[in-house]
């Protein structure tokens, strides 16, 4: 299922769009493999961000636009998470990281703010990509973030330490420490098979999409 979700909706991007975001690639691998856990554990699953299911409302949001109506909408958690056993809800916004220094998470000032004053309920989930390790805090329980700059990126950004975060499994009991560990394995294999051969191009924006996807896919690519 996962090899599925990452075939349809984060590879043929990558053959379609020679100016590929990486940061999208890293956040479709992220949410996907959280999906395949929480389903793989009995949890019914649901996009829920605007972006999945209310694709024409992109085409009259625009970048500059600040309103209330339009932050609220743009900042819908990604994921509807439900266990009808148990009568429990979640809403995950989901987001991707793949720093080798796991105490450390940057999160865009504007969209952590945009979470805690529209969305405060909801878990904000952090995959990490070179370990496979996935953090999880409510919302509302960030508390005084550091705020501070990157010399790679701009814009103002909150600095989040991911060990006052809690282990998935806190909030999702259904998945258990097996399951959690077998997954893991099972994921890490699938990944694998997605390091893609060299592309050989006189298009430096093709080559670039080249290394880049390097970058996102290199850590899985160690032998076991």
């Amino acid at each position: 299922m996962l090899e599925e979700m990452i075939t349809e909706q984060v590879w043929p991007n990558y053959n379609k769009n020679n100016n590929f975001a990486l940061s999208l690639l890293k956040g479709r691998i992220g949410q996907a493999i959280v999906e395949t856990y929480l389903l793989e554990s009995g949890y019914q699953v649901y996009p829920f961000g605007y972006e999945n299911n209310y694709a024409n409302i992109t085409r009259f949001v625009r970048k500059d636009q600040s309103d209330t109506t339009t932050t609220k909408i743009r900042s819908m958690p990604d994921l509807l998470v439900c266990d009808r056993d148990n009568h429990e809800r979640f809403l995950l916004q989901v987001k991707t990281t793949g720093t080798p220094d796991e105490s450390s998470f940057w999160i865009k000032k504007d969209v952590l703010e945009s979470y805690l004053k529209y969305w405060p309920e909801a878990l904000l989930v952090v995959y990490c990509i070179r370990t496979g390790k996935i953090y999880c805090v409510k919302t509302a329980d960030i508390n005084n973030p550091i705020e501070g700059t990157l010399s790679n990126s701009s814009g103002d950004r909150f600095y989040l330490n991911l060990a006052d975060f809690h282990d998935f499994r806190k909030y999702f009991s259904l998945i258990t420490t097996y399951q959690y560990f077998n997954l893991n394995k099972e994921i890490t294999k699938i990944l694998k098979t997605f390091n893609p051969a060299p592309i050989k191009s006189n298009n430096k924006n093709v080559n670039d999409c080249q290394v880049k996807m390097d970058l996102v896919l290199s850590p899985f690519m160690e032998s076991d």
